[in-house]
């Protein structure tokens, strides 16, 4: 049984968070949760890495970055009404117990 090197296993692991990246179309934190590493591992490996290592990924995991990078103003604006929605909810149902 031939022993995997260092660099194999590191090219394995960036291969599968860069995998996992694409497939559950995600964002660089749920990924990182996913897999187990940090957020800025997960953005080194997806936007520095795999360029070297698999170039058709790179090419789907920077369009990824890029489609994240449009959308994350929605993305706050959507938390951002959520929490007010909760706050006033809690408002509402505080003035109703006390009348």
């Amino acid at each position: 049984m031939v022993k995997e090197s260092f660099k194999e296993r590191q090219e394995r692991k960036i291969i599968e968070v860069c995998k996992t990246f694409i497939r559950t179309e995600g964002t660089l934190r749920s990924t990182a949760k996913l897999c187990g590493v940090s957020k800025s591992s997960v953005h080194k490996y997806v936007r520095d890495d795999i360029f070297y290592i698999n170039r058709k990924l790179f090419v789907k995991c920077n369009e990824l970055l890029k489609h994240n990078k449009r959308v994350r103003a929605m993305r706050g604006g959507m938390a951002y009404a959520k929490i007010c929605s909760k706050k006033r909810a809690d408002m509402v149902r505080t003035a109703t117990e006390q009348n």
